[in-house]
């Protein structure tokens, strides 16, 4: 976070520049009323008069640099606010599939919700306000000092217990606020449920339950953020009460010096005035160094973000040469938990080609493709792309992918097959016509879709998806059960357009096991538990009367 700051530098300068002039202006004051209350006591009707012209001078400098010092510090806080932003959805958007599903959607939704917050409130604009701060208690502390050195120093050592308190009570304030972000995400985790699943609830008649989950969420957190509440407000006091302390104390010494004929009153006026523009920053340097403090943990979890994307290993380089070979050479992956997903893939994918890779459910097919496309980067073995071994590279092939279940974006159908890309509107009719989609844009127009395309059906938006494919004019394209959704007639109308230009590289994973579809490709893989079991083109692995003979006649 420091380094986000400190890139606005400039801004920081003027920013503490007209902190310091309005500090200096704002310490006028205290002679100004001090000459007032002497001209007032020895009748002096000359001083009176200046004074008054001085009171009027103060009012119009005062508010202008105030003013400006007021618009330099929303300048710096909107730079730094649009930068961390930035690099933290910056650093989401290039992180791999293992390190995204490290954390939940609403683990991600509340770094933009509650941890900005902490992070904005507690500790960017206290660090600003410990820099005002800072000004006017030197300048203040420094006259203090010429009109009583006996006031200066009982207003130090009040002033320094009023600093050691807060140090002491900080630590309570950060276990606080990241249980708090905790909850909070667990609770945005359950609205994203309950908001996804909304026509499972209802078809299932169960809104009572998730109701009564909702509530658990919901009182867990907010019981939290009170006990968040109640200890700022307990520490607010303290420091509240401290400064009326300090008060008390500055006017009983000047009390007594004016007594002892050692002060006049206007200078205890003015003494006064010095000793309030120290206790008052004191409280805010006290309520500054507890929020600081109470927003370490939820800091810490930030920079994770913020920092990684100044590593370069966080943005691979896409490989744009021409596809010409892809090679596996004995590629394995185990999950998280050390379960077995591939074992020894040993796979050759050439230009122009076409592989269909088949298998029951949940054998490693869409983990295989998943590697080929670079989503999962967590495996052993060898990847070769061209002659060059990317195993151990941040290069990544510049392949396109369909998955079986597209997500449909908030925008229009021009921009949800283009993924914002510039393409002609040659390119776009070309990828709308061979997906089968002129009756949805003819529907749709250059509207937006509803969320996630909830008036499209499945088939709508796998049609999109392989759109996507197309307009996308990558070499490589990888598809995971694409067709799943459509009518045998559409999908094997759609799948036999894809699999007959000769410029493709085809790799597609699929449950359709026809002949029209199968006996087009080049190469059948049969995946059994993470393991190729048979290989070849669809009448070798046919006549070899194996498992995938009694999968199709099964």
């Amino acid at each position: 976070m420091t380094k986000i700051i400190m890139k606005e530098k400039i801004l920081v300068i003027q920013f503490s520049i007209l902190s310091l002039i309005a500090s200096l202006i704002g310490i006028s004051f205290a002679p100004i009323i001090q000459n007032f209350i002497d001209a007032i006591s020895k009748k002096n009707w000359k001083m009176f008069y200046i004074t008054l012209c001085l009171f009027f001078i103060f009012l119009i400098i005062n508010f202008l640099f105030h003013f400006l010092s007021v618009k330099s510090e929303s300048h710096l806080l909107q730079k730094i606010h649009i930068s961390v932003k930035s690099r933290i959805i910056r650093s989401i958007l290039h992180m791999n599939i293992t390190q995204y599903e490290k954390s939940t959607v609403g683990e991600k939704i509340n770094l933009f919700n509650y941890d900005l917050e902490v992070f904005e409130q507690y500790f960017l604009d206290n660090i600003l306000q410990l820099i005002q701060s800072s000004f006017i208690l030197f300048f203040a502390f420094g006259y203090l000092l010429l009109l009583s050195p006996l006031v200066a120093f009982v207003v130090f050592f009040c002033s320094v217990i009023s600093l050691i308190i807060p140090s002491l009570l900080g630590k309570k304030i950060d276990a606080l606020t990241e249980k708090t972000s905790r909850l909070k995400s667990n609770y945005l985790n359950d609205l994203k449920d309950i908001f996804g699943g909304f026509t499972v609830i209802k078809s299932f008649q169960v809104e009572e339950r998730f109701e009564k989950r909702n509530r658990s969420f919901l009182e867990q957190m907010e019981n939290n953020q009170q006990k968040l509440k109640n200890q700022n407000g307990a520490y607010n006091l303290m420091m509240g009460t401290l400064q009326y302390f300090n008060l008390i104390i500055c006017l009983c010494t000047s009390g007594f010096l004016v007594l002892s004929n050692r002060l006049s009153l206007g200078e205890m006026v003015a003494v006064t005035q010095m000793a309030n523009m120290i206790i008052q920053p004191l409280q805010v340097f006290g309520t500054s160094v507890i929020e600081i403090i109470g927003s370490k943990t939820i800091r810490t979890k930030l920079e994770k973000y913020v920092d990684k994307i100044d590593s370069p290993t966080e943005m691979p380089n896409i490989l744009d040469e021409p596809f010409e070979k892809l090679q596996l050479k004995n590629v394995s992956y185990e999950s998280e938990k050390g379960i077995t997903i591939l074992d020894n893939i040993n796979l050759v994918f050439e230009k122009g080609k076409k592989y269909a890779i088949v298998g029951k459910s949940g054998s490693g097919k869409t983990t295989l493709l998943k590697i080929i496309g670079g989503l999962l980067n967590c495996y052993s073995g060898e990847i070769i792309y061209n002659g060059k071994n990317l195993s151990k590279s941040d290069e990544k092939i510049r392949s396109s992918f369909a998955h079986q279940e597209p997500y449909i974006f908030n925008d229009n159908l021009k921009n949800n097959i283009t993924l914002l890309s510039e393409r002609s509107k040659k390119e776009v009719e070309k990828a709308i016509r061979m997906a089968k989609l002129p009756r949805i844009r003819a529907r749709y127009g250059s509207s937006k879709f509803s969320e996630n395309g909830n008036s499209l059906s499945g088939g709508e938006k796998q049609r999109i998806a392989i759109a996507r494919l197309i307009a996308d004019q990558s070499n490589l394209l990888l598809m995971d059960e694409v067709t799943s959704a459509l009518d045998y007639k559409t999908g094997g109308d759609i799948l036999e357009e894809l699999l007959s230009i000769v410029d493709y590289t085809i790799v597609f994973i699929t449950h359709d096991l026809r002949e029209n579809i199968l006996g087009s490709v080049d190469e059948v893989i049969f995946i059994d538990n993470g393991t190729i079991v048979e290989q070849g083109s669809y009448s070798e692995i046919l006549n070899h009367d194996g498992l995938f003979k009694k999968l199709k006649n099964s």
